[in-house]
């Protein structure tokens, strides 16, 4: 079974390109996509990937729930937040639910890239 890389976002064009831009850098792993809550704890639950991006933004409560609840069944699968919100108290919360890194979309997809590559 390969390895899996999870991305989580409801933005349909970000999450699509973000998912080709990392097939295409970690070709060992299979990307998959899930658009909500409960396409995501299901897609975690069946594949379990060892590594998941977080597209997070306002209201940003479901998303750190859904990270909660990733961690609760799932504990050792890192978790990368990736967000265009450079607000101190969504980096603290997104740690606080189990976040292992908040990378800012304003860095680039190169330093997203960068964080990931360290975490595998």
């Amino acid at each position: 079974m390969d390895e899996v890389i999870l991305v989580i976002g409801d933005h349909h064009p970000v999450r699509k390109a973000l998912c080709t831009r990392l097939e295409m850098t970690f070709p060992k792993y299979k990307v998959i996509e899930a658009t909500g809550s409960q396409e995501a704890e299901a897609a975690v639950l069946s594949s379990l990937p060892v590594l998941i991006v977080v597209d997070i933004g306002p209201p940003a409560v479901e998303q750190l729930e859904v990270i909660q609840r990733i961690k609760a069944v799932q504990p050792l699968v890192k978790i990368v937040v990736w967000s265009i919100h450079d607000w101190e108290s969504y980096q603290a919360d997104a740690l606080a639910a189990g976040a292992t890194a908040y990378v800012l979309k304003e860095d680039t997809q190169d330093k997203l890239l960068t964080v990931l590559s360290a975490m595998l």
